[in-house]
């Protein structure tokens, strides 16, 4: 018989790579502050009593027991949740847990001296280095180093770093995309949307990459592939309209994300392109599509 008495909160945390504080601003003597799941929060307000296993958040005031907030949190049912808690009884240590920093850093390779093999990547993607350098504050690494010869593109949410992804300019590297370890990180990049900081009016467009979202713009967030995951969809949780704007190739992942984006937003649209990806449209079918979809 499992008693959620004998959930140890902390461990199923660090399991997840979710960030928690035991002390400081927003956290009471016994209890655990994670940053909440239901409003858009850039601190702990989200509290679990240590004690009781009770959780509330005293910012949006959603509450519940941890049962609930793992069924939440994974998206499962009540007993996978169940089964879930039964893991994190007593003192339990996963095999492998991802240790994810306090404060999120960039490699220590990373600078803002760009070599001409940057510019020229960008400039080859149809981009004005100058100005997305400075609009999404990249960084540049050199020869040297795990993330050599990439475009380095911070993660921020809530105005804050929480990690980072390399863009190989290359083209021959064995990944195009190397996303921050958990030893530069806040959160795993896919349980965080990009360029989430620039939602308009309450209204965004799902995209996959990160250049798709640049070409876009304000109000377009990347899911860093059509692969999503549960904690992006409640990223966008409280929005009032949501447009998919997958790949060309991507259909069958836009119609899934577009259904399960339906349990927390109201109004979930669907958009198509006949061939490739947002990031080839043109400066005219980025202004035709901003105003369909009223930005």
């Amino acid at each position: 018989m499992v008693n959620i008495q004998n959930f140890d909160i902390v461990s199923y945390l660090q399991s997840r790579g979710i960030f928690y504080k035991t002390s400081g601003k927003n956290v009471s003597s016994g209890w655990v502050g994670i940053n909440c799941i239901h409003c858009i929060d850039p601190s702990t307000h989200l509290g679990i009593n240590l004690s009781s296993k009770i959780y509330s958040c005293f910012k949006c005031g959603a509450k519940g027991n941890v049962l609930k907030l793992i069924q939440e949190i994974e998206g499962v049912h009540y007993k996978e949740a169940l089964k879930i808690l039964g893991e994190f009884e007593g003192v339990f240590v996963p095999e492998k847990v991802k240790q994810y920093q306090s404060k999120a850093k960039l490699p220590a390779e990373a600078t803002k001296e760009f070599l001409s093999s940057h510019l020229n990547f960008l400039i080859s993607r149809k981009y004005d280095p100058a100005e997305v350098i400075e609009k999404y504050d990249l960084w540049a690494t050199g020869p040297e180093g795990d993330y050599r010869l990439r475009i380095i593109v911070p993660i921020f949410m809530n105005q804050r770093l929480v990690s980072f992804v390399g863009r190989d300019i290359t083209g021959k590297q064995k990944v195009a995309y190397k996303n921050a370890s958990e030893n530069y990180s806040i959160k795993d990049p896919k349980k965080c949307l990009y360029n989430a900081d620039s939602v308009l009016q309450n209204k965004a467009i799902v995209v996959e990459g990160v250049f798709d979202a640049w070409r876009i713009g304000a109000g377009a967030v990347a899911t860093f592939g059509k692969q999503y995951t549960h904690e992006q969809v409640l990223l966008l949780k409280g929005l009032k309209r949501v447009f998919v704007l997958y790949d060309a190739d991507a259909m069958d992942s836009s119609e899934k994300l577009s259904y399960d984006l339906s349990s927390v937003v109201s109004d979930v649209v669907v958009l198509t392109l006949d061939v490739g990806d947002p990031d080839d449209m043109t400066e005219d079918d980025i202004k035709h599509l901003r105003k369909i979809v009223g930005f």
